[in-house]
Formats: C-alpha cells, structure tokens, sequence
C-alpha cells in the first residue's frame, strides 16, 4: 500500500471480493469477459435458494395460485427494469429471454425485411447479429458491413453516413409514402478491439431521422411496441 497508495480506493473492491467472491482466490482463478458474461455473487444463490425454498411456483400466465405468485413477480421485475432505465410501461415492453442470442433471434424473426429493406452491420459484432443476415436474405434484402478504419478498428462514420442516405426503392410501382425499412446495428463494445464501438449521439440521431431502426437501444421497431431489449 505504501508503494500503491491508488490501492485503497478500491478497498470496496477487495472486501466484495473476500465475501461473494472467494472461490476465484480458492480455486486460483482470474476471471474476465469483455462481453457481458457476469459471476453469481453468493448472496444471489443463497438468496435464490430462500426464494425457491419459501414458495411453490408453477408456469406464469395461468390462473392456479402457484403460478399467479410467479406472474406478480416476474411483473415486478419488469417494472423495475422499467424504472432504471426511466422507460415508460406505455411506450416499452421488457422481454426476458436467455440471452443476447436470444433477443437477437427474435429482431431477426420480428423485423419486417422484404426486397428493399437493408440491413447494415459491423465486422467486429457478437456472431449472433451475423445471423440476422439470413432472415435477410430470406427476404431477399440487402447486407451491408459498414467499414472499419483501421488499425483503430473504429466505424468509417463518413462511409456510414453514405450507407445511411435513403435509396432508390427497388418496386418503382411501390406507393411514394412507402418507407424502405433499414436496421442498423451498432456494438456496444468492440468484440476485438474492446473499445466502446457505439456511433456518437449526433451520427445516431441522424440515421434515426432517416429512417434508420436501432434494436437494442430503446428506439422503435416500426409498426410494432417499441422494445427495451435487455442484455445479460
């Protein structure tokens, strides 16, 4: 400590470490991910054990009293994620699902991609928003990885303003009114490089005003309730 006195600022640290955390020092693990993927602290499993070991759950959404006691809670969580993220119950709905896999697979199922819909990515994604490119081409919609400069590996904000510029409609015949759906997906954080990979305020704003759909970011997808997706 004399030699590093920056140290005990991080007492909070060592002590969370000591008491939820002491199996990494047992068991002589260094633990880290980049992406997300957290450790249980031991008060999580006892609190949870005391939970299961206190109540009968049942499926939610029935109307037996074992499965009404596990709706109420799983409301409760909802409107907690609601309240951190200050998201209004009538303008965000919260979907559980087992991972960010999963809430991507739903995007790709759910997002309305027909012949002139694009669909823009970067190279350095989670390999799970590579996959939406068949529900894509499934629709015969067009793919786009936006350029990385390098050896940053940052996204070419010039050459994704071009991207983000509205194109021609493929169906000349399609009513004007009609909008060409496009999904951007921008990382949260780099999955090489580890840096925050997300688009500045402005750049996002201005491809929202062009029509541009942000999942995972609170914003809407078109013609359905907007989506808070929540990632473990």
């Amino acid at each position: 400590m004399a030699a590093w006195p920056e140290y005990e600022t991080t007492r909070a640290l060592d002590v969370l470490r000591a008491t939820e955390y002491s199996r990494l020092d047992r068991l002589g693990h260094i633990y880290l991910d980049y992406t997300g993927a957290g450790l249980n602290a031991i008060c999580q499993v006892r609190e949870h054990q005391s939970l299961l070991d206190s109540h009968v759950f049942g499926n939610p959404h029935s109307q037996n009293p074992t499965s009404a006691t596990i709706t109420a809670m799983v409301q409760q969580c909802r409107r907690k994620v609601l309240d951190y993220f200050h998201a209004a119950e009538d303008e965000c709905a919260v979907i559980f699902t087992p991972n960010a896999s999963g809430a991507l697979k739903l995007v790709g199922e759910s997002y309305p991609f027909g012949p002139d819909s694009h669909y823009l990515l970067t190279f350095d994604h989670h390999n799970s928003v590579n996959g939406i490119r068949e529900f894509a081409r499934s629709h015969r919609a067009t793919t786009t990885y936006v350029p990385l400069t390098l050896p940053e590996m940052r996204v070419d904000e010039d050459a994704l303003g071009l991207l983000l510029q509205p194109r021609r409609r493929r169906n000349r015949a399609a009513p004007v009114q009609a909008r060409t759906d496009r999904l951007l997906q921008r990382p949260r954080a780099s999955e090489f490089a580890l840096h925050p990979g997300g688009l500045s305020p402005l750049r996002g704003q201005q491809g929202n005003r062009r029509g541009q759909d942000f999942p995972g970011n609170c914003q809407r997808l078109r013609r359905r309730p907007p989506v808070c997706q929540v990632r473990g």
